[in-house]
């Protein structure tokens, strides 16, 4: 594959470079570009977790209020400053 790129055949200072030492580059970009993904992965997951417990924090906070009735007025001043906070992040 290497040997096929047109990287290595435009470039005399690659083909010279030892067999070893070429695949120990590209075992240092492919262990980066997993740490990479990792990341990526880990971060979806993290923000996935928090949308659902936000979800979740505001399902309880409408059974409670549904569950313990109150004026119209009370209920926006409860769910307004709560409501924003979840949705900002």
């Amino acid at each position: 594959m290497v040997l096929e790129s047109e990287a290595w055949k435009a470039d005399p200072e690659i083909q010279r470079l030892p067999t070893l030492d070429i695949l120990l580059a590209f075992e240092d970009y492919s262990r980066v570009r997993e740490r990479e993904f990792e990341e990526q992965t880990r971060r979806a997951q993290v923000e996935k977790n928090r949308r659902e417990r936000k979800t979740r924090e505001g399902f309880k906070v409408r059974s409670a209020l549904r569950s313990h009735p109150r004026t119209v007025v009370d209920d926006h001043a409860f769910l307004g400053p709560l409501t924003r906070a979840c949705q900002s992040g």
